[in-house]
């Protein structure tokens, strides 16, 4: 606009039409948002407008048609800018969406995936955790040389209890035990689980004998001294038992696979059920191979 005043050029007042490239330039090379197109483009239609109507050198017709060149831009370049800030929100809300609904997925897998490896009754590891858990301890084992220990219990006299005082005290003993194990244990690399039944399974990831015979004694000693109160229409309120318990400790290259790690542990159960039950018993990698018969 001042080349346009100040040029004695016989032309200079039609360069009141390249005013138009101001607008392109805030609302396309920038390019501004929605609110601030509209007070950029809004101040340039009142400086180019004012500007071009003041000037002596144009005739009105094209004073006139200059201002509404202005105007016809503006009003075009504020909405093209509306219309990309719009689709900028809808392709932002879209990826949100997107997004969120991913994050949904992912959640209700995981959530599906501790619950089918959560025993439902006890709310501890079940028999797949188990088999997960030892199965890739046993590829890490194999490949570092360290010693794995398992520790297998078995709640004594179990049937007799379902037996006596029904399914229900029976539901709630197991629940009792494996709080308790759980709680003895408590956080670091053991792995508890149920195993089946009445029947719960520790892996110890790195332990020598030594220590798997603590753990299991320990873990013994707190099943025995626990008095478990029964929810129950009955006379008997609460009550104590016992388990026994089986353990090994071994590398990977002394049995055949997970499978003989928990057969070897298994026998040492059943000969410390043999021995008169409430006590754990240590097993040997020779014990992986022997028919047992449960007692």
């Amino acid at each position: 606009m001042a080349l346009c005043h100040l040029s004695h050029s016989v032309n200079a007042p039609f360069l009141v039409f390249t005013y138009a490239c101001v607008l392109l330039f805030g609302n396309v090379a920038l390019p501004l948002s929605y609110r601030r197109s509209v007070l950029f483009t809004s101040v340039c239609v009142a400086i180019g407008g004012t500007s071009t109507l003041a000037h002596s050198g144009l005739d009105p017709t094209v004073r006139i048609f200059a201002v509404l060149l202005f105007a016809s831009s503006a009003a075009y370049m504020v909405l093209a800018t509306y219309r990309m800030e719009e689709g900028e929100r809808r392709n932002f809300l879209h990826t949100l969406r997107e997004k969120l609904a991913v994050e949904a997925l992912a959640e209700h897998n995981s959530l599906l995936r501790r619950l089918s490896e959560t025993d439902g009754l006890t709310g501890i590891g079940n028999r797949r955790s188990f088999d997960v858990a030892l199965s890739r301890l046993w590829r890490e084992h194999a490949t570092s040389g360290g010693a794995i220990g398992l520790i297998i219990f078995d709640i004594d006299h179990f049937k007799r209890l379902n037996d006596t005082l029904g399914h229900l005290a029976g539901d709630q003993c197991l629940q009792a035990v494996a709080r308790c194990l759980d709680r003895c244990i408590g956080p670091g690399t053991s792995i508890l689980a149920r195993y089946g039944g009445e029947e719960f399974a520790v892996i110890l990831p790195y332990a020598d004998g030594r220590l798997a015979s603590t753990i299991a004694e320990r873990l013994r000693a707190a099943v025995a001294a626990e008095v478990i109160s029964l929810d129950l229409p009955s006379p008997t309120a609460s009550l104590s038992v016992t388990v026994s318990g089986g353990f090994i400790v071994t590398t990977t290259d002394e049995v055949e696979g997970p499978a003989g790690l928990v057969a070897a542990a298994d026998e040492a159960l059943y000969q410390a059920k043999r021995m008169g039950r409430n006590r754990v018993r240590q097993g040997s990698p020779q014990d992986e191979g022997r028919c047992v018969v449960g007692a």
